[in-house]
């Protein structure tokens, strides 16, 4: 339970960090979105209606109250499709590969294992191998 506890200052930290290094980023968030030929008007209300006029703690603390409640928002690149329909779209693959590669990493970690240690069956190697073999 402690270390479940310990992990949520860590992710508050991981995603101050992100977001406040994406802000930083060059080039304007809104200036992808929109079409480069509109008019200043335009360009003003599209910005007021994403909020990118407010200040950046305010963008912060909307931005993480919707990835909380599992609003990642739209798509930029498949023109408005929601992004959680997407990753979840691609979550079985993703998935089966996970599953797939631990077991195959398991299987050649044990079997290399056994194979240093029945080569080189001497002090140090057997000491990895207590670590390698707990795993196994």
């Amino acid at each position: 339970i402690r270390r479940v506890l310990l992990t949520i200052p860590l992710l508050f930290g991981v995603s101050v960090l992100t977001y406040g290094i994406m802000h930083m980023a060059p080039g304007d968030p809104g200036a992808m979105m929109m079409d480069p030929n509109i008019s200043m008007e335009d360009r003003q209300a599209f910005i007021e209606s994403y909020g990118l006029d407010d200040p950046v703690p305010v963008q912060y603390v909307r931005w993480l109250g919707h990835v909380i409640t599992g609003d990642f928002g739209n798509s930029l690149v498949y023109q408005g499709v929601p992004v959680m329909e997407l990753i979840l779209d691609r979550l079985p693959n993703t998935l089966l590969l996970m599953v797939v590669s631990s077991i195959w990493c398991l299987f050649r970690g044990c079997n290399t294992q056994l194979l240093v240690r029945a080569c080189f069956n001497n002090v140090p190697f057997s000491s990895t191998g207590l670590v390698s073999f707990r795993w196994c």
